[in-house]
Order: structure tokens, then sequence, then C-alpha cells
């Protein structure tokens, strides 16, 4: 798995965003009996695995401490996903973070 991650809940989201790697850069695909499925290529040259992992905290749990298990040196992770839902405070477009 690459040091730069994107997580996503869908396999169907995972497609979406794998298919914006670099033309034949796909090294690395595998669904686990785990129930994530990981795609490692590269983006601009730059090695970036997609995991889709289910939906929940815990879920992002599971998944930062088995990736911190394989993975040496920093991790950058971004999340791509609903979150909960829209409000007044957190309209369309908007990046909400976590603290």
């Amino acid at each position: 798995m690459a040091n730069r991650i994107i997580t996503v809940g869908a396999p169907s989201r995972l497609e979406k965003i794998a298919k914006h790697f670099d033309e034949n850069s796909i090294s690395f695909r595998h669904t686990s009996s785990r129930g994530f499925t990981c795609v490692t290529g590269t983006y601009k040259g730059v090695a970036i695995s997609v995991v889709a992992i289910g939906m929940g905290i815990p879920m992002m749990d599971f998944f930062v401490r088995e990736s911190r298990a394989v993975i040496d040196g920093p991790m950058a992770v971004i999340r791509f996903g609903t979150c909960g839902g829209l409000s007044k405070l957190a309209p369309t477009g908007s990046i909400v973070v976590s603290r």
C-alpha cells in the first residue's frame, strides 16, 4: 500500500477515482476477506492507494490500524464520503474536518 491513500465507502467510488491513475500504472489490486478493496497505482507519477472500506467510524479506525501495520514512514490519508449530511453550517461544497 502506498503512503498516500484515499479512502471511500463504496467500491464503485474507488473505481471512479482509480480511472484517473496514470495509464497502465495499477500495480496492485486486492479485495480482502475483511471487506476492504485496495487499488494502488500512480497519479502524475506519485504512488497512491485507493481503498474502499465501507462506512462508519469503526471501519475508519480499523483501516488506520491495519494500514499503519504495513506502511513504513508517514501516511497521508484523505477520506471522500458523505460524512453524515448537509446543514446550514456545512453547505454543498464544504470541506469538513473532524477534530
